[in-house]
């Protein structure tokens, strides 16, 4: 039981530091969904036994105190459509560490080429682009953990 506990406190850790709104963990006995619940005060994540009928069970609270005197730093979107991640997991830039990313900003591409990979249940997922241009961004993170809807590409 206690490592059931730990694994929930550790996804709902997960949850908060990449701002998902839920995830879901099935496995032949138990269905477990963590959803994320804000507001301008604080982020409650809960975690439910969804075949339990339970009620939810508040698992953390509070965000970490703004720094005062800091300003929110503006970020400008760089122009172009985004290729959005399609499912959770974790994006890769390259099919192995030692090999060279799919691709880097400046380069040209088509529709249906590789720009990366998302790792979803030891499943890799090569994502294509489904647009054709220029890479002008790459928002996504290598071997960040990415929502489905994600931009990992930014193309113009």
């Amino acid at each position: 039981m206690d490592n059931l506990v730990n694994e929930v406190e550790r996804l709902c850790k997960l949850v908060k530091e990449h701002n998902l709104k839920e995830i879901k963990i099935e496995s032949d006995d138990l269905t477990i969904k963590i959803i994320a619940e804000s507001n301008d005060e604080s982020t409650i994540v809960y975690a439910k036994p969804e075949d339990a009928g339970l009620e939810k069970v508040k698992i953390a609270t509070a965000p970490a105190a703004p720094v005062a005197g800091k300003a929110e730093p503006v970020i400008s979107k760089p122009a172009g459509k985004a290729v959005e991640a399609p499912l959770v997991g974790i994006f890769y830039r390259a099919s192995s560490p030692d090999s060279p990313s799919f691709v880097e900003v400046g380069d040209t591409v088509t529709v249906g080429q590789t720009i990366g990979i998302v790792e979803a249940m030891k499943v890799f997922n090569e994502i294509t682009s489904t647009f054709s241009g220029t890479v002008v961004d790459i928002p996504a993170k290598n071997g960040a953990l990415v929502e489905a809807g994600d931009p990992l590409v930014i193309i113009g």
